[in-house]
């Protein structure tokens, strides 16, 4: 559905919470400039790449919020065209050596975005099974100060991907939050490679140069970071699974849903 700027204004007009101003001011941003061309250039992972392992876990409730996040209506992995390019690139260096990518989470709309602020800004985070999984030692209010959660994200932009490895036919699945242990010991994704901590975790663990990584582990990095450097990523240094394409930023952060009935053809529409 293609939006005019006199919709958008009386949507923001009548807007009555916080988040409905949100979502209007994102279509406002959308409409603007080089908004409606980066939006017509996303596409569904699938479609480009399809031997690429999705698991996303932000369409279910098992990632660290406990919920489902706003605006992941099927699990599907959006990125810009570059991106996926890219992605299918690196896919082709790993499948030579019998291992595949596995895809945690692609483009994030900005609703997501906020569902996170919320989470963090909550006043019983200590008391939910995924925050003690997920963030063990994180008091609730340092996760914006350590950087662990962001008013903003590149995943908007389509142009940043959160993934793993793993070997080609490994049954990959997203399992519910453990019981026991935390991310530091045990993957929230089964039939990963083991990388030394789950995907999200909130832990120095989790950083490029972590310490006490066993030699499996740091061999299990350093494949999928070569393949991802080698495709034109650029790596994060606090999150092993975090990589973006400057190539492949769109330039604006969207709001549209994570669902590929969503995205704008090639016209913008």
């Amino acid at each position: 559905m293609t939006l005019s700027w006199a919709d958008v204004t009386v949507r923001l007009m009548k807007a009555e919470t916080q988040r409905f101003r949100r979502s209007a001011i994102a279509a406002l941003l959308m409409l603007a400039g080089t908004g409606a061309a980066g939006a017509a250039d996303f596409v569904a992972l699938r479609d480009i790449d399809p031997s690429i392992v999705q698991a996303m876990h932000y369409a279910t409730p098992n990632n660290f919020t406990g919920k489902p996040v706003a605006g992941y209506e099927n699990g599907e992995c959006l990125v810009t065209r570059p991106t996926a390019d890219a992605l299918a690139k690196a896919q082709e260096k790993l499948s030579a050596r019998g291992l595949t990518l596995v895809v945690f989470d692609c483009y994030r709309p900005t609703q997501g975005v906020q569902d996170f602020v919320d989470w963090a800004e909550r006043k019983d985070l200590d008391t939910e099974p995924a925050k003690r999984f997920y963030a063990p030692d994180v008091p609730p209010n340092r996760l914006f100060q350590l950087g662990y959660i962001a008013h903003k994200s590149g995943h908007s932009r389509g142009g940043t991907v959160d993934l793993g490895l793993a070997e080609i036919g490994a049954k990959v699945a997203i399992g519910p939050v453990p019981a026991t242990g935390d991310c530091r010991d045990t993957a929230a994704t089964a039939g990963v490679r083991d990388m030394g901590t789950s995907f999200d975790c909130f832990d120095p663990r989790s950083w490029v140069g972590a310490k006490g990584l066993s030699k499996a582990q740091r061999a299990n990095r350093k494949a999928l970071t070569d393949a991802m450097v080698s495709a034109g990523f650029k790596p994060y240094s606090k999150e092993w699974w975090h990589f973006s394409l400057a190539a492949g930023d769109a330039g604006t952060a969207f709001d549209f849903p994570a669902n590929a009935a969503s995205l704008p053809d090639a016209t913008g529409e």
